[in-house]
């Protein structure tokens, strides 16, 4: 393989063994196609010219890697991208994998449909094999004894009942627990029409109004009453640009409170090391984890600037493995195909806002990730060619740097931190 295609591969989580089936399933995702390789260079170019093709048009980059993909596995590895610089391999292979995530404004990962592909045997086989080499499918065991934090991770029903039962089972001590969820109102999609009939009953509530934090409140006191009065809960309200609490915005309401406790706390591990478990099941775990890792670093290291500290936490998740492909009907392995595929976009998405921190260091001008990312990537291309820039007379404002140096000035979240109540 080239090596500026393995560095990029790399950053995005993508081992040089993984590689030949990574791209098997680009093409049989069609992926690799040349309509969507020629979008994309063209909305790469325009957003930064690719380096040393400065003078050259979309078209003739675009042309360059479509001959590429009608290669053999071994020569397209070879020879895919190998002109281009690591940066410009990894935006380029980001753009067309996120085309996987699929899903639009509004709609959840239940609601996604078939593509011809998935129903292939061998494609099922092949993808799975790619979910399991890069970590996506086994349970992934705690590696402590004690936990200075666990953190629920909200779900659907069927998923939040699954968690609460690892949790239960769980061979681990902790000071605290936390349920980390938020303003989801339950549909009859993802949580079940009997569900929301009975929750509706305990909670005394209309069927259209419940949320996801009400039922994994009840859920709790009912099969954790020991921890219930323990228990404390991130109830997450929806994110900018967001129809409904997601992760992001639950990972923020948890760093933020974490940095909370930390304030008002008398004690503290040793090392200023915090340990964090998030119980979620694959393959949500590692994505999950990347998530709230990064948003407590962002925490941490306001923390430490405004306090003169030098904390730091240590994020795991663990949760049950995905069932094999075997035990299940057709249906039910469509089904994990298209959320699979989604999630898979998601998780190499995380892998890539890891990985730009570092990549800045030695590629400063990086592109802006709105023009990258599924879901943003149309509106962004859009508004940048029409673009009109500022004349050589004009003078930018530049804003003032922003240094928190009072703890009073860390950022409060959107949720609100209760204790459980029965």
């Amino acid at each position: 393989m080239n090596p500026n295609l393995a560095a990029a591969l790399n950053w995005i989580g993508i081992k040089k063994e993984t590689a030949p089936l990574f791209f098997d399933y680009l093409q049989k995702a069609g992926y690799l196609d040349e309509g969507l390789i020629q979008k994309a260079i063209q909305y790469l170019h325009t957003e930064k010219t690719f380096d040393g093709f400065e003078s050259s048009s979309a078209d003739n980059i675009a042309k360059l890697l479509i001959d590429a993909c009608k290669q053999d596995t071994e020569t397209f590895l070879a020879t895919f991208a190998s002109q281009l610089n690591p940066v410009d391999i990894l935006d380029l292979i980001l753009f067309l994998q996120q085309t996987a995530f699929d899903r639009a404004y509004g709609q959840e990962r239940n609601q996604l449909t078939e593509k011809p592909w998935m129903g292939i045997e061998a494609n099922q086989d092949n993808f799975m094999r790619l979910q399991q080499s890069i970590g996506l499918v086994e349970e992934q065991l705690p590696k402590r004894q004690h936990y200075d934090v666990i953190g629920i991770m909200g779900a659907s029903y069927p998923r939040a009942i699954s968690r609460i039962a690892y949790f239960k089972a769980l061979m681990a001590d902790f000071d605290a627990v936390f349920a980390i969820t938020g303003q989801r109102y339950l549909s009859k999609g993802l949580d079940g029409e009997e569900t929301i009939s009975n929750m509706a009953k305990k909670l005394s509530l209309e069927l259209d109004c419940i949320t996801e934090t009400q039922m994994l409140m009840e859920l709790i006191n009912t099969e954790c009453p020991a921890e219930a009065e323990k228990m404390h809960v991130i109830d997450s309200t929806p994110g900018e640009w967001h129809w409904r609490a997601d992760t992001t915005q639950n990972a923020k309401d948890f760093a933020w409170t974490m940095s909370q406790r930390i304030r008002e706390s008398a004690t503290r591990p040793v090392d200023g090391k915090y340990a964090i478990l998030l119980i979620v099941e694959q393959p949500y775990s590692n994505r999950m984890a990347k998530q709230v890792q990064r948003a407590l670093n962002e925490v941490a290291e306001q923390y430490n600037e405004a306090a003169q500290d030098a904390i730091c936490f240590v994020v795991e998740a663990s949760g049950k493995e995905l069932p094999s492909m075997e035990t299940l009907d057709e249906a039910a392995r469509i089904s994990r195909m298209t959320q699979c595929n989604s999630d898979l976009a998601a998780w190499i998405g995380e892998c890539y806002k890891d990985a730009r921190t570092s990549i800045q260091q030695h590629y400063p001008k990086l592109r802006a990730p709105e023009c990258l990312m599924y879901n943003s990537r149309d509106a962004y291309f859009q508004k940048s060619v029409t673009f009109i820039p500022p004349s050589k007379d004009s003078k930018a404002e530049v804003l003032p740097e922003t240094v928190v140096n009072d703890l009073s000035q860390l950022k409060p979240p959107t949720n609100t931190l209760n204790k459980m109540k029965k």
